[in-house]
């Protein structure tokens, strides 16, 4: 796969996880959720462009949805998922603080 059609691939990933995650947050505008809905749409038409065909692109639509970490208790996450939630929730940038 092409550094570039990877990139895509990853960015299309981040915004499906974050729309599905946020499905029914009541502080986020409709505007947000459009504004995202919109830029998965173009990168949608990025990868297909980039030679990813629709049935690989709905596989990775059905993984997120399969493994919406927020839909699992905290107990039940591995150490690196519940890092991820972390991030998702905090931002990239944030880190567990030691004890």
């Amino acid at each position: 796969m092409k550094p570039e059609t990877r990139n895509l691939v990853k960015k299309y990933t981040y915004l499906c996880s974050w729309f599905v995650m946020n499905e029914g947050n009541q502080s986020i505008s409709v505007e947000q959720f459009e504004s995202v809905a919109n830029e998965i749409g173009r990168l949608e038409t990025e990868l297909i462009k980039n030679g990813v065909s629709k049935p690989v692109i709905d596989r990775i639509l059905a993984y997120i949805k399969d493994n919406n970490l927020a839909n699992k208790p905290i107990n039940d996450l591995t150490e690196d998922q519940q890092l991820k939630l972390f991030k998702a929730i905090f931002g990239e940038d944030s880190h567990w603080e030691e004890a």
